[in-house]
């Protein structure tokens, strides 16, 4: 107790003496293996966790799941996709699949995956790239045959409504349920059967999603980050009644 006593004197006296600027540093990188520590156990539970869940839920694991044929480039940005305008040349340098899931929401066969990506934007104007990470749990689902199911992007964006730019007016409707907006480089005429008053409805419902389609495939995604455990339910029950109000017009 002694040795410990004197240790821990000897470590304070040693922290006293140091300037405030090292002082600050020092505090800043304890902190920072602090904050890794904690976040590796987080995501090592929550992923024990979601190994157990989901098959009681009625999904099957896919292992080694193949990143290319689930993911896309460049998911979730505004007005269309790679070969859209945009004043910002964007870039994924990583894209990974750490979990992933297969199953039914009613009739659809879908995947529920963690999706990691980092983005990099790269201005035009040669200003200061900006790195965008993406790691959200997303819901997958590919259209019925025979739907020609137009490139999408419909998303809430409720903090930026007074500089929304790209976005589409279906029938003089500018957003769904006054958090929604849409994004498409498709004609009136290919979204107007799309955006169903059963999904619009949806919309008005449930917050905080963005609803993605590309090349015959639906993407949902919801919040800033990965679903937790205790968020899968309401994550599928909701994410099932927005993929069955978009896909009911497949139907009719």
């Amino acid at each position: 107790m002694v040795e410990k006593a004197l240790s821990f004197s000897t470590l304070s006296a040693w922290f006293q003496g140091l300037e405030p600027g090292a002082k600050g540093a020092l505090g800043f990188v304890l902190l920072i293996i602090v904050l890794s520590v904690y976040a590796i156990r987080h995501w090592a539970k929550r992923r024990e966790a979601l190994l157990e869940l989901m098959p009681r839920l009625g999904f099957v694991p896919i292992d080694e799941p193949p990143v290319d044929a689930l993911v896309p480039n460049l998911m979730f940005h505004a007005n269309g996709f790679e070969s859209s305008p945009f004043p910002l040349q964007k870039r994924e340098s990583l894209r990974r699949v750490p979990l992933a899931w297969r199953g039914h929401l009613g009739d659809y066969p879908v995947v529920v995956m963690d999706v990691s990506t980092h983005r990099q934007n790269v201005k035009v104007t040669n200003e200061r790239d900006t790195a965008v990470p993406f790691n959200r749990t997303v819901l997958r689902c590919e259209v019925p045959a025979g739907s020609a199911l137009p490139d999408l992007l419909i998303d809430e964006r409720v903090l930026f409504k007074g500089q929304i730019r790209g976005q589409r007016s279906i029938g003089g409707v500018d957003h769904f349920g006054k958090h929604y907006y849409l994004f498409s480089d498709a004609s009136e005429q290919a979204l107007t059967p799309w955006i169903s008053p059963p999904l619009q409805a949806a919309l008005d419902r449930f917050r905080l999603w963005k609803l993605a389609t590309h090349d015959g495939v639906v993407y949902l995604q919801r919040g800033s980050s990965r679903e937790e455990p205790k968020e899968i339910d309401s994550f599928l029950r909701e994410g099932g009644t927005l993929l069955n109000a978009l896909l009911s017009a497949a139907r009719s």
